[in-house]
């Protein structure tokens, strides 16, 4: 019994030895590692690879990635979702080329943190990586980067650069005004300026997304601060027949001239860019240029410039200069509709500068009929209606011709139709002028089925109709003695003119 009890106090002694030496909990399971993350970056290949250890009981793990703000803080980055991986899966995955286009270009810090879930959804362990550094290359700054007093931003191109943020600030209150990216070499600021407010600009080099290795965007260049000054219009433009004169500019090195000529197209008045020239005087002869742009109106628009090419004027018009005599009258003949006959589709004219084959100053042989006050194209197998209206429309095309002066249609041109209707203006085409006339059609008497032919068949449908039968007639050629009504004397004029009686059909 005493050599138990001595085992006993043994064993027990041991036991209070090895918790002197063990750490707490020792004699429990010994605790597993804890979840670490490790990252890498190819720069070549522009790769962020994460890789991390496991976390016992982990069901699956979701990865995030911070990246460094303007603050110096890092925190999760925007429009970003985490990334799941199950467990049995690899522990790994990698941002490539593609995300840092997408999300990441330009940035260069990185902490990638990894949280392990459990089976019952809740978060088991967090471990975040070291801060990373991307061999970014970067990209150089703009040189020579201006803002003219007309406030034009201006840089020199920079390798390997796709485009430019430009950010214009107000220069007493130190705050941004606006920004833009652009792709050009230039951007036109003024809008956002005041007269009288002190500005300067900062251009940074923003790199091709395709570029190997990566590359981040470069330093910010300031230009020098401008007081802006508003632009004013050129004075003193005029035509010396086809030499353009306008006053000296101040602060003008060169003048660029647009050259727009006058088009009128569905009753719109537009000018369409025809050339543009530069002039280091106040005056430009257009005469050469005017021979090989054909008739019409012209103006010119002029721009002043500095040594930079940079716009320091307001883009200022000239006066219209016609080229070409302007056409004043026009005579056409046109075949009027009758109740009863098919349209007529001719036209002509006597005018001897305006005809249908000898020259290239020439009316269209031909006409469209419409329904009056309608777009609706009259059938050419249709027959006018006696009484109701009808829209002719017709073109006079111009164009010059070698040995004859050249000639201008436009809206201006009177054209007179047998001898005494004006027909309207309708549109201006590049090479032509739409006119219009409009008729009603004259009755033919006696013709009161309007096929254009007066026969017993008219005299059956006149019978029907004062029987009271439902029938379809033209009774504007029915009253025969047109004396305002249809009766039964109109029946009998008529069958005595079919008779061959001397009667006269009114």
């Amino acid at each position: 019994m005493k050599k138990r009890l001595i085992s006993l106090f043994t064993a027990f002694a041991m036991v209070l030895m090895l918790g002197a030496v063990l750490p707490a909990g020792g004699l429990k399971a010994i605790a597993a590692d804890a979840m670490t993350v490790s990252v890498s970056f190819d720069s070549e290949k522009a790769e962020l690879t994460v890789t991390w250890t496991e976390s016992a009981g982990a069901a699956n793990y979701q990865v995030y990635i911070k990246n460094k703000n303007l603050s110096g803080s890092f925190q999760y980055m925007k429009g970003v979702d985490p990334r799941v991986i199950n467990a049995g899966q690899e522990r790994k995955t990698v941002y490539d080329r593609t995300f840092f286009q997408d999300y990441a270009y330009g940035t260069s810090n990185y902490i990638v943190t990894v949280m392990a879930f459990g089976a019952d959804g809740w978060k088991t362990e967090t471990a975040d990586s070291k801060v990373i550094t991307t061999d970014y290359e970067i990209l150089d700054a703009p040189s020579n980067v201006k803002l003219s007093q007309y406030g034009i931003a201006s840089w020199d191109k920079v390798d390997k650069a796709t485009s430019y943020l430009v950010i214009l600030v107000n220069a007493d209150t130190g705050k941004n005004v606006t920004s833009v990216s652009t792709k050009a070499l230039s951007e036109d600021l003024s809008e956002k300026l005041t007269a009288g407010g002190r500005y300067y600009i900062t251009v940074g080099s923003q790199p091709m997304l395709e570029a190997t290795p990566i590359y981040r965007y470069s330093d910010k260049v300031m230009s020098r601060t401008v007081t802006y000054a508003t632009k004013s219009d050129i004075t003193g433009i005029g035509w010396a027949h086809y030499k353009l004169y306008w006053d000296s500019y101040e602060g003008a090195s060169k003048y660029k001239l647009v050259l727009c000529k006058h088009h009128y197209t569905y009753g719109d008045n537009v000018y369409g860019v025809f050339g543009t020239y530069e002039s280091d005087t106040t005056s430009y002869d257009f005469t050469d240029i005017f021979k090989d742009k054909g008739y019409g109106t012209y103006k010119v628009s002029i721009t002043a410039q500095n040594d930079d090419d940079q716009p320091i004027s307001n883009p200022t018009e000239s006066k219209t200069v016609d080229k070409f005599k302007n056409v004043k009258t026009v005579n056409v003949k046109i075949i009027p509709p009758v109740g009863g006959a098919k349209p007529d589709y001719n036209i002509s004219t006597d005018d001897a500068d305006i005809s249908l084959s000898d020259r290239k100053d020439y009316l269209t042989s031909n006409c469209l009929w419409k329904y009056a006050g309608t777009p609706d194209s009259m059938p050419a197998d249709e027959v006018f209606e006696s009484g109701e209206k009808y829209t002719a429309y017709f073109y006079i095309y111009h164009y010059n011709t070698a040995g004859k002066e050249p000639l201008c249609i436009n809206e201006d041109t009177e054209v007179i139709v047998n001898g005494d209707i004006k027909a309207e203006y309708a549109q201006y085409n590049y090479n032509s002028a739409m006119f219009k006339v409009t008729f009603t059609a004259a009755r033919k008497p006696g013709d009161i089925s309007g096929d254009g032919v007066i026969d017993i068949k008219d005299v059956t449908l006149l019978k029907q109709h004062l029987a009271k039968w439902k029938v379809k007639l033209n009774l504007a050629n029915a009253d025969v003695n047109k004396d305002g009504s249809v009766d039964i004397k109109d029946l009998t004029i008529l069958k005595q003119y079919i008779a061959k009686w001397k009667v006269e059909l009114k």
